[in-house]
C-alpha cells in the first residue's frame, strides 16, 4: 500500500496486493460524526479489481464510491484469494472543497445540503468508473514525476477525478439507470460479473444473454445505460487492466499476458494495449510502480 500526502488535508492511497487466503475484513457502512459543525470529510474509492464480497454480491472492478462523512466499522466483508487487489482512494478534508462553491453554485452543480451540511449523517454515491476517469487513474498509477513536481501532478489528478465523480453525480443520464427494473439490474450485473470471470474466454453477446435470462437487446441497452459502456467495450477495459497488472508483475511475458486476458495474436494484443496505454507492453513491462516514489 502506497499512502501519499500531497499537502494537508489531501492524501492519496493505493493499494495492489493479491491474498492466498481467504480473510474477513470490518464492513464500513455507518457514517463518522462530521468534522464539525457543517461540514463533512470526504472520501473517494476507485475499485479497479474486484476485491470484497457480501450477502449482497461482488465490489466489482470499475465501481467507484464517493461519501461525504467518511464510514465507520460495521459487520464484515470477505475478501476473495487469488483475485489481484487494486484500488485508488482520495481522503479530501472540506476546506479544500468548499472554497470551489459560491453562493450561486449551491443548487446548480451537486445537492450542497447532502455534501455540506449535516441534516443526514452520511452522504453515499457509487457508480461505475468512466473511461475519463480511467485515464486519468493510469496517469497516477504511472506518474512520470517525482518529488514536488509528482505531488503537483498527482494533486491535479485528484481534482481532476473528483469533478469527473461529481459530475456523474448530477448527470441526467445516470439518472436514466433507476428506470431499469430491480431484477433487470441484478442480471446486468451478473453479466458484469461473469465478464470479468472469462476474461481469457468470454460468452459470446448472445450466450450472454442467455446466460443471464434477458435478449440481446435488452443486454445492449441495459448495460450501457447501467455501467456508460458497451458489452464489449467493458471486456476490453477490463482485459487491458488486468493485463497491465500481469505485466508489472514481471510473472509473465507478453506473449502469455496476451493469452491470459484472452489474446490468440500477441501482435493483436500489442496493437490493443498500446491504443489503450500509449505504450508497447514490452516497454511497459520493463517500467514498475517505483516512479510514484515521493521524495
Amino acid at each position: 500500500m502506497l499512502n501519499v500526502k500531497l499537502r494537508p488535508g489531501l492524501e492519496l492511497s493505493i493499494e495492489h496486493y493479491q491474498l492466498h487466503d481467504r480473510w474477513n475484513i470490518p464492513k464500513c457502512d455507518e457514517a463518522l460524526p462530521p468534522l464539525s459543525d457543517s461540514l463533512n470529510r470526504f472520501e473517494m474509492c476507485f475499485q479497479i479489481s474486484r476485491q470484497n464480497c457480501d450477502r449482497d454480491g461482488f465490489m466489482g472492478a470499475g465501481q467507484t464510491t464517493f461519501c461525504a462523512s467518511g464510514l465507520a466499522v460495521s459487520g464484515e466483508w470477505e475478501q476473495l484469494q487469488q483475485h489481484p487487489v487494486m484500488s485508488v482512494s482520495m481522503h479530501i478534508e472540506p476546506e479544500l472543497v468548499v472554497d470551489f462553491w459560491g453562493e450561486d453554485d449551491r443548487d446548480i452543480d451537486v445537492n450542497w445540503n447532502k455534501l455540506f451540511q449535516t441534516e443526514q449523517p452520511c452522504f453515499v454515491d457509487s457508480g461505475s468508473i468512466t473511461p475519463q476517469m480511467q485515464v486519468a487513474l493510469q496517469q497516477i498509477l504511472n506518474c512520470p514525476y517525482r518529488g514536488a513536481i509528482a505531488r503537483m501532478y498527482l494533486e491535479s489528478k485528484v481534482w481532476e477525478l473528483m469533478a469527473l465523480q461529481l459530475a456523474q453525480m448530477k448527470d441526467d443520464n445516470r439518472s436514466n439507470q433507476y428506470s431499469l427494473k430491480s431484477e433487470d439490474r441484478d442480471r446486468l450485473y451478473l453479466a458484469q460479473q461473469i465478464l470479468g470471470d472469462r476474461l481469457d474466454h468470454p460468452p459470446s453477446l448472445t450466450d450472454l444473454a442467455q446466460e443471464i435470462g434477458l435478449n440481446e437487446c435488452s443486454l445492449k441497452r441495459g448495460f450501457r445505460q447501467l455501467f456508460g459502456t458497451t458489452v464489449f467495450g467493458y471486456l476490453y477495459q477490463q482485459r487491458m487492466e488486468y493485463a497491465r497488472q500481469l505485466l508489472q508483475q514481471r510473472e509473465l511475458n507478453v506473449g502469455q499476458v496476451a493469452k491470459k486476458v484472452g489474446y490468440a495474436s500477441q501482435s493483436r494484443f500489442a496493437t490493443a494495449f498500446r491504443k489503450k496505454f500509449g505504450i508497447n507492453p514490452k516497454v511497459f513491462a520493463r517500467r514498475s510502480l517505483g516512479n510514484l516514489t515521493i521524495y
